[in-house]
C-alpha cells in the first residue's frame, strides 16, 4: 500500500511489498532444480534473477539450498536480497499501488473472472490489515 507520492522503494512498501518481489527472483533461480510456478520476468530483469545466483548458491547446505533461501520466505526481506529488491522490481511483480490504484486493480480481476483475493500480512507492519481493508471495501 503506497500512500500518495510514496515509492515503490519506500521503506515501508520494501517492507510490506518486498518478501514477494523476493519469492519471483527465489522462484526463477531455483526453476531448473525444482521447476517452476510460473512466473517470468521480463528480460531486462533477467539480469536481477542472474545477481541473485551466487547469493543462492552460496547457502548452505548445497544440496538443500532451498531451506536457507525460504527461511522468512513471504515474510521479511532478507538483508542479501535488499539491494536486487527496487521500485522497478516491486512495481512489475507485486499488487503495490495507491489505495485508488489497487482498488482499479481488484476490479480488473474480477473482471477478468477472479472470485477470490488473499493478500499476506508481513511481520512487524502494523496497520497492514486495516489498509488491506479499506482497499477491499471500495471495490
Amino acid at each position: 500500500m503506497l500512500g500518495e507520492g510514496e515509492a515503490y522503494d519506500s521503506p515501508r512498501a520494501k517492507a510490506q511489498a518486498g518478501p514477494g518481489a523476493a519469492i519471483v527472483l527465489h522462484d526463477l533461480v531455483e526453476r531448473p532444480l525444482h521447476g517452476s510456478s510460473g512466473h517470468a520476468l521480463a528480460p531486462e530483469i533477467a539480469a536481477r534473477v542472474e545477481a541473485f545466483r551466487p547469493i543462492y548458491e552460496a547457502y548452505q547446505p548445497p544440496d538443500a539450498r532451498y531451506l536457507s533461501a525460504h527461511r522468512g520466505h513471504l515474510m521479511i526481506l532478507r538483508p542479501e536480497e535488499e539491494q536486487l529488491i527496487d521500485a522497478e522490481l516491486i512495481r512489475r511483480v507485486t499488487l503495490t499501488g495507491t489505495v485508488p490504484e489497487l482498488r482499479e486493480r481488484l476490479r480488473s480481476l474480477r473482471a477478468a473472472g477472479f472470485t477470490q483475493f488473499i493478500t499476506h500480512i508481513r511481520y512487524g507492519q502494523p496497520g497492514m490489515v486495516e489498509d488491506w481493508a479499506e482497499v477491499i471495501a471500495g471495490v
